[in-house]
């Protein structure tokens, strides 16, 4: 070409306004208890959590998946049939989270995405605009959440320059925050039972039990204590609190998922001194381990979970934290 020119369009704004955009004050320590309660009380249909690192997030994606989520990683370093059974499994709802990388993102065009939530602050502005446009597609509203720990500060206000907005803070979702919307969904299926009818045999039950000294108020109130402190696990389809009832161990033991493995040079020699050193339990009494390249799984007899879990959350292996956490009851 002779004497070519560059031609560059600026917009006044580089992300869509049907996109709530918000960011949350984090330690890197809590960011995987907060994304539990946010993903928890948002309850999206479908989100992304996107990740600096391919590690990262293979990483994350065990840890959820290990606290009973449906979730899978997607990064650049997968086989094509592997990302093309994720997408798959994505776009029909099987899968809830995909947890990816800025690479493997460029190719996602899923138009149902209510959430994106950034685990990692972008080390690239342009990349702020390009993650959180996964979602708000085709017309739809979509929510942003960024999660920003203390040494991110700059790099956010180079987002907020460079897309020309302001994006507010919001406050550390809370255990309580979350109990308030388990409430919320409970009354919500109980006024679409009482729509759809056919509760004529409880309510004579209920007006019986109401005859003596407990009131049907006594009866509601005591129920909804019951499904908050035994079934939330049924609302939402995941939990948050410690649940060693199907961690898919053999009989008497409990299976803990650890976010170490082969690349941090961990053998089961590391994984048993720790445990056994730390807890005071023998090391014969641990059982099976499986050692993968990012994360690793270890059984312990169930009369020692709680402690083991109580302890291991605050120690290292091999100077890495353990990322202990009770293992879904699917073997990998």
């Amino acid at each position: 070409m002779n004497k070519p020119e560059f031609v560059r369009v600026e917009y006044a704004e580089l992300t869509v306004p049907q996109i709530e955009q918000s960011y949350i004050e984090v330690r890197e320590r809590e960011k995987l208890d907060v994304l539990c309660r946010l993903i928890d009380i948002a309850d999206p249909h479908l989100s992304i959590i996107f990740c600096n690192t391919k590690r990262r997030a293979e990483e994350l994606a065990g840890k959820v998946k290990a606290r009973g989520y449906r979730a899978e990683e997607l990064h650049g370093d997968m086989k094509q049939s592997q990302r093309d059974r994720v997408m798959g499994g994505f776009r029909k709802g099987s899968i809830e989270i995909l947890i990816a990388t800025d690479v493997a993102a460029r190719g996602i065009d899923v138009e149902d995405v209510d959430m994106v939530i950034n685990f990692d602050v972008p080390q690239d502005v342009e990349y702020y605009v390009h993650r959180i446009g996964r979602t708000g597609r085709a017309g739809k509203s979509g929510r942003a959440v960024t999660f920003v720990a203390p040494r991110d500060f700059t790099k956010l206000r180079e987002i907020q320059h460079y897309a020309k907005i302001q994006i507010p803070r919001m406050p550390i979702p809370t255990q309580s925050d979350v109990a308030e919307t388990r409430t919320r969904v409970i009354l919500e299926k109980i006024r679409e039972t009482i729509q759809a009818g056919g509760i004529e045999s409880f309510v004579r039950i209920i007006e019986q039990e109401s005859e003596g000294d407990i009131s049907t108020t006594d009866i509601a109130a005591a129920f909804l204590k019951l499904r908050m402190e035994e079934g939330s696990e049924e609302v939402f389809g995941k939990h948050e609190a410690m649940d060693f009832a199907d961690t898919g161990a053999e009989a008497g033991m409990v299976r803990f998922f650890l976010s170490v493995g082969r690349i941090h040079k961990v053998a089961p020699k590391d994984i048993v001194g720790a445990i056994a050193g730390e807890t005071g339990i023998p090391g014969k009494a641990i059982g099976s381990i499986r050692i993968l390249d990012s994360y690793s799984f270890v059984e312990v007899p169930q009369e020692y979970a709680t402690e083991v879990y109580t302890i291991m959350k605050e120690r290292t292996i091999r100077n890495q934290p353990t990322g202990i956490e009770p293992a879904s009851g699917k073997r990998p």
